[in-house]
């Protein structure tokens, strides 16, 4: 049986990396860490706290968006009948009501199947590029833990997501600065970072020497 991912891990070292403040949610006298909860930085709408939870059997991550919203509690019976309509045409999730305290937050899991990216399965793309384009590949070891940390995740489809996030993050942007910068056949480059932001996301590369000595 394939290792589990660190999901909240994952999560934290995403936060970190794109500067957003966060606190881990805890529990029991040992003060376990179960979540990670946050707000988002740009946040300039309705006020919300975002929280991730973890679960062992099976792997999955628990997504919950908390609105600073509250219910009276006369109209509590309502509003839960009224998001028992809503949930119905919601294909993924579910809006709910802590009847208790009157907060609204909605709630999505995503369990996660053997969600791993192998070396070979990115060594291998790039060996498909580097004959189809008559080029060399080399990424930096730096840029190459960001790639994988980037599209581990997307866990939204999968292991099927994370193949589609190497296409999006590695494959497409590293096509795009070849045709920009008019690099078309016999030269080694070598990618130094990935902008994950940007939209697209884009490659920091440069054009290495060939080293004849």
């Amino acid at each position: 049986m394939p290792n589990q991912p660190n999901l909240l891990a994952q999560v934290r070292q995403y936060l970190i990396t794109h500067g957003e403040d966060y606190q881990w949610v805890t529990m029991g006298a040992t003060s376990e860490k179960i979540g990670l909860a946050y707000l988002p930085s740009n946040y300039d709408g309705y006020p919300c706290t975002f929280m991730f939870t973890e679960l062992k059997e099976p792997c999955s991550l628990v997504f919950d968006v908390n609105f600073a919203v509250r219910i009276p509690e006369e109209s509590r019976k309502e509003v839960a009948m009224l998001l028992l309509t809503l949930n119905a045409n919601l294909p993924e999730g579910q809006l709910l009501l802590d009847m208790e305290h009157g907060f609204v937050y909605y709630r999505l899991k995503f369990v996660v199947d053997d969600l791993n990216i192998s070396d070979a399965e990115i060594l291998n793309r790039i060996r498909r590029m580097e004959e189809q384009k008559g080029i060399r590949i080399q990424i930096a070891d730096f840029a190459y833990d960001s790639l994988k940390e980037a599209a581990l995740f997307d866990l939204s489809n999968g292991g099927r997501g994370v193949g589609n996030q190497v296409e999006a993050l590695l494959i497409n942007p590293l096509s795009r600065w070849l045709f920009d910068n008019e690099v078309l056949s016999n030269a080694n480059v070598l990618i130094e970072g990935f902008d994950v932001t940007a939209k697209p996301p884009c490659v920091r590369c440069k054009v290495m020497e060939d080293d004849h000595a």
